[in-house]
């Protein structure tokens, strides 16, 4: 269990922040599962279930699949910190579901 639990703590190359690492500052290193979903809630809807309509302008967005690329998108849209925000239809329109701040 304990190896497995550091596999799955390591980054890939589809999860490495990057650069944007800073906006997870709010997430401590030994946080569990529920406080890392509440976190991305904050900053990704679903871009159907949720019912929220995609600008036509952002409707690429939806194609940015690596974390460094969202959180870019995240941080030039939302300079402050990412750990809440209500306003969903500005958020990153990925496969998520609702904030609740």
């Amino acid at each position: 269990m304990d190896a497995e639990r550091e596999r799955a703590r390591r980054h890939t190359a589809y999860s490495d922040p990057g650069a944007w690492r800073e906006r997870w500052t709010a997430l401590p290193v030994d946080a569990d599962v529920a406080a890392a979903t509440e976190l991305v809630r904050n900053l990704v809807y679903h871009y159907r279930a949720d019912g929220i309509e995609v600008p036509p302008e952002r409707r690429s967005d939806i194609d940015s699949r690596w974390v460094a690329r969202i959180l870019e998108l995240d941080a030039a849209r939302h300079p402050e910190p990412s750990t809440c925000r209500a306003n969903l239809p500005s958020a990153w329109p990925g496969a998520a579901v609702t904030t609740r701040c």
